[in-house]
């Protein structure tokens, strides 16, 4: 199953791309072969094809350019020395320092010739003099699954170097140099594969024909019909062209990787400059990358935390909004509770005055038996004597009013102009209720006033007795007096009405 592509796996790629295509030098204009690797490698200027880049006034005269079309480079030609051909698309053509590598590109150094390929995951690959090399298959995509990662190349005869990159670390399944008698697998590895074919009729072959494989780093492993070896550092591995045998471990390397490793030291320099400069490269994009994810990353979480702000405060103002309508509806079942009780206590009140009035009259009535039932009591106490005093004065205290008001009568009972006759009625009624009231009231005062002076009282009781007594001297003149108004307004009545 294919890995999911990781966050930033498009940019991620783009840049590698980018980046190895800048270090490969995909697209630099050609160079004459030289006889030394060169410090370093021109700045591209030219096109994927591997063509001079136009002059101005000729790119004025074409008009505007068109669209750079998608590079399928996969290497370029990093630097050579000596008679190197290219064959592509059936057309051979010689090959020169910065022309671009494609798929099912066939490369060939002449003898004395040697040439430094570079490619896009930063493998490196030194063909050796009279040495042939087909590229069947080389696919490199930092993102996606590691098994779509493949670097398949056909080593037709010769030598040649290779210093795995990244598909070797990615997918070592996926690499494979293959020969007519073999097939090279590897495991992260800088290794020497070579295939020498049989003579020709007549011809003296240097060494056995069969694919050899020489290990400086890592572990390859070398597999013919007849079953497989593992080759480790410092190992020659060896399998015979016809497969009489399995692939065994040579005692020695053979005598033609003693000459191939003049070759090496004259590369030596520059491949180790590309690596060095595709390291770099590499982390410079990486970090950039990093920069760029980490600034996405940064931008996400801000925007994370507003809109949890956001839903945040709109939680807060919905509980507030529940918070209020919760309080009013409280306060309007308080209002509804309050002005019910209201109602019920005005009821209660009225009914509470009708007791208060009913308690008050009973008390008043209470007290008024508790004080006559005190005076009767206190009359049974009296000895005979003293209470026929008091009887005797009580009756002089009742003659003194009754003679009293026999003089208001005398003086209030005379008609006044305009006063009907039914106003004097009412009048003598409210004078003789007042009279019976003051009678009643008359007992409870001489009472207490016996107890709290008495001196007092008996100049009262004479001077009750003296009114008394004037009051019966004019009491026949006032019944007479009150006889003859009577009658006037018994014959004032009886006249008839003026016509």
């Amino acid at each position: 199953m294919a890995r999911r592509s990781p966050p930033g796996s498009k940019l991620i790629s783009a840049a590698l791309l980018a980046a190895a295509c800048v270090i490969a030098g995909c697209g630099r204009p050609a160079e004459k072969p030289a006889t030394a690797p060169a410090p370093s490698a021109p700045a591209p200027s030219a096109t994927s094809t591997g063509l001079p880049a136009p002059s101005p006034a000729q790119a004025q005269k074409a008009g505007p350019a068109a669209p750079p079309a998608v590079s399928t480079a996969i290497g370029r030609v990093d630097a050579l020395d000596g008679d190197v051909r290219l064959m592509r698309a059936g057309r051979e053509r010689r090959a020169e320092a910065g022309m671009p590598i494609e798929e099912r590109d066939t490369y060939t150094a002449g003898q004395e010739s040697w040439a430094l390929l570079a490619m896009t995951d930063g493998a490196s690959i030194t063909l050796r003099p009279g040495s042939q090399v087909r590229f069947d298959t080389y696919r490199y995509a930092a993102t996606g699954a590691a098994s779509e990662n493949a670097a398949v190349m056909s080593l037709v005869k010769g030598a040649l170097r290779s210093i795995t990159g990244l598909v070797g670390k990615s997918n070592p399944a996926g690499y494979q140099v293959k020969t007519p008698s073999a097939t090279i697998g590897i495991r992260g590895t800088d290794h020497e594969p070579a295939y020498y074919p049989p003579p020709a009729p007549g011809e003296k072959a240097e060494h056995p024909p069969g694919t050899y494989d020489k290990v400086n780093s890592g572990q390859s492993i070398i597999r013919s019909p007849l079953g497989s070896l593992p080759v480790r550092p410092g190992q020659t591995a060896f399998a015979q062209f016809e497969a009489k045998a399995k692939p065994q471990v040579l005692s020695r390397p053979p005598a033609f990787y003693h000459r191939q490793a003049e070759i090496d030291k004259r590369v030596a320099l520059r491949r180790a400059q590309f690596h060095r400069d595709y390291d770099q490269e590499r982390q410079k994009q990486a970090q950039a990358i990093r920069i760029q994810q980490q600034e996405a990353a940064r931008k996400a979480q801000d925007e994370r935390k507003a809109k949890q702000q956001e839903i945040r405060k709109q939680n807060l103002d919905a509980r507030q909004t529940q918070q209020e309508k919760l309080k009013a509806e409280q306060q309007k079942r308080k209002d509804e509770t309050k002005g019910a009780a209201g109602k019920s206590d005005k009821g209660g009140a009225r009914k509470d005055d009708r007791k208060a009035d009913e308690r008050k009259g009973k008390d008043e009535r209470k007290a008024k038996d508790d004080r006559k039932q005190a005076r009767d009591e206190k009359k049974a106490a009296l000895p005979p004597a003293v209470a026929g005093r008091v009887r005797n004065m009580q009756r002089g205290d009742k003659a003194a009013p009754a003679a009293a008001g026999v003089q208001s009568e005398r003086r209030d009972t005379r008609p006044q102009p305009g006063t009907p006759v039914g106003g004097v009625q009412q009048q003598q009624r409210q004078q003789s209720v007042q009279q019976e009231k003051a009678q009643r009231q008359m007992p409870v005062q001489q009472e207490k006033g016996q107890r709290q002076q008495p001196a007092q009282q008996q100049e009262q009781r004479r001077a009750q007795q003296q009114e008394q007594g004037k009051a019966q001297q004019h009491q026949p003149d006032a019944q007479q007096r009150q006889r003859n108004e009577r009658e006037n307004r018994k014959g004032v009545a009886n006249e008839p009405p003026a016509r």
